[in-house]
């Protein structure tokens, strides 16, 4: 008797990891199938397929340490939740969508009436709409702090891998899903427009209202956690913007007359690798003795200036420009760079954005 009981323990032990091998994908697979909404998910054989071998599993295990009536019993009544389970759950594939698609219906219709572009919703949420609108516009996701997930598709989506301001997205849309409002209000402002749809209320900003600006001010630790990651960042030029700059839209307008200089943008970030090119896209007016000169600095381990590595003057346009730096070698020591744009006599300019490569 003790050494069948022995024997057996093994034995056991293997069935429960079996069993729980066959759970797990089923608890994933419910909660994938009814939070992302893939067109392609096969809901009712993951649940009718994998249910089986459990209660086989299971019924094994009833039958070393039961009695034959008790293992029947344990049987029938696996075999039979899985029956209800396959008739209870609607496993069509449109079925598994219909949580979302009046959302996604709605919003669509707000795509065509104000000609929106980009959005911000929470995780689940925002996955399955972007999965869902047949705008295409894409919906970022962000946690219930406004923090960034720069996970697959968002960090693109964001910009924060652009090489020019034209790849920076605007973003004009806000669904309130699971958000606290007054967050939103307070670090969004308020918005043109709140209209109530299914499952949420979506705010709509102005193109020009500075979403993405206030986004990556919420997030100042992306640029330099992108450029880390992945050789390369961006950012919208609101983020380093100083007085007496002022913030306009998702960039930084510098309008005055500023004899002794000014310093209206002024950034830096950590880098293992040494940044070789940098680039600024920007708007200055031609006037007689107006100046942007750009420097960038040698950072230590402690932020604290070691040396200049460049600097050079924005060459005036009219209209919107995009200037490339390559920058010279650093030194050994080297932790950081920083960027710093002055203003010098009567200026009318625009920074739109800037980005940092170590490639």
């Amino acid at each position: 008797g003790a050494g069948a009981s022995a024997a057996g323990a093994p034995r056991a032990a293997a069935a429960v990891f079996l069993a729980a091998s066959i759970v797990l994908p089923v608890a994933a697979s419910i909660a994938l199938g009814r939070h992302t909404g893939l067109d392609s998910f096969r809901y009712c054989q993951t649940i009718g397929l994998l249910l089986l071998p459990l209660a086989w599993q299971l019924a094994d295990v009833a039958a070393r340490f039961g009695r034959a009536r008790a293992t029947a019993a344990l049987a029938f009544a696996i075999l039979a939740a899985t029956g209800f389970a396959a008739w209870h759950f609607d496993t069509d594939e449109g079925a598994l969508r219909a949580e979302w698609r009046g959302q996604a219906d709605c919003l669509d219709r707000l795509h065509a009436q104000y000609g929106l572009h980009g959005g911000l919703s929470r995780y689940w949420h925002a996955n399955s709409l972007s999965a869902m609108l047949a705008s295409g516009a894409p919906v970022f996701s962000v946690s219930a702090s406004l923090e960034s997930i720069p996970i697959n598709k968002n960090i693109d989506w964001i910009g924060a891998r652009a090489t020019s301001a034209a790849g920076l997205p605007v973003l004009d849309f806000i669904d309130e899903y699971q958000f606290d409002v007054a967050r939103l209000d307070q670090a969004f402002g308020t918005p043109r427009a709140r209209v109530a749809c299914p499952l949420s209320t979506i705010r709509v900003y102005d193109a020009a209202a500075g979403v993405l600006g206030s986004l990556y001010r919420a997030n100042d630790w992306l640029p330099q956690d992108t450029l880390r990651r992945f050789g390369r960042m961006a950012l919208p030029a609101a983020l380093w913007a100083q007085p007496p700059a002022r913030v306009q839209g998702d960039g930084l307008r510098v309008q005055g007359s500023f004899p002794r200089g000014a310093v209206v943008l002024l950034g830096a970030v950590e880098s293992e690798r040494p940044v070789k090119r940098l680039w600024l896209d920007y708007r200055f007016a031609p006037a007689p003795g107006a100046s942007l000169r750009w420097e960038a600095v040698a950072l230590d381990a402690q932020g604290r200036t070691l040396d200049l590595v460049a600097g050079g003057q924005l060459p005036a346009s009219a209209t919107p420009a995009h200037h490339e730096i390559v920058l010279p070698p650093p030194k050994a020591g080297v932790h950081g760079i920083g960027l710093s744009v002055m203003a010098r006599g009567s200026v009318d300019a625009e920074l739109r954005a800037l980005g940092m490569s170590t490639e």
